[in-house]
């Protein structure tokens, strides 16, 4: 019997790291895509429901528990800065003045920075070079839903992908 329960034990670990906000059940994942800017998303449907696309067709917000929200968008490059410096002004957005960059990652073509807003929230920025524009998620949080959170942010910093140049 402790040879079965051994063996089981790291299985059901591994289904129990599946279950969503207060242990509810599985986490139902859905796809936004933009057409426009060429570029998809995956969101978890319980924790960020979507609100209706923008008015020019660049992205969509996800309202979430708990003040979640989160953000994706193009927008092209039409002052030509830098994805360092782009990504930095929009993380400039949520540090304020009293939050601070904790992680800063990148490629040639991609960057990432996540930190706290220094007023009780967390917060990841992934922007993808795209030829002239920029393409962007942005998810923010509350510190203490970190349980919750992380594992959302790192099955969107991987399904956030870009297909297609913009039109």
């Amino acid at each position: 019997m402790r040879r079965y329960v051994a063996t089981i034990l790291p299985f059901l670990a591994l289904g129990l790291g599946q279950l969503g906000a207060a242990s509810a059940g599985p986490i139902s994942w859905r796809t936004y895509s933009n057409p426009r800017f060429g570029y998809q998303t995956c969101y978890p449907h319980e924790l960020l429901k979507p609100q209706p696309e923008a008015d020019n067709s660049d992205g969509r917000k996800f309202v979430g528990v708990d003040g979640a929200k989160m953000l994706v968008f193009g927008q092209f490059n039409a002052e030509n800065v830098s994805l360092s410096e782009w990504a930095s002004n929009e993380a400039a957005l949520y540090v304020g003045t009293v939050g601070k960059i904790t992680y800063r990652a990148g490629r040639a073509d991609w960057t990432v920075l996540s930190g706290d807003d220094g007023k009780g929230h967390d917060f990841y920025i992934k922007v993808v070079r795209n030829r002239d524009a920029f393409v962007t998620f942005q998810i923010q949080y509350p510190a203490q839903k970190a349980g919750t959170f992380r594992p959302v942010v790192q099955r969107l910093a991987k399904c956030f992908a870009v297909a297609a140049p913009p039109l």
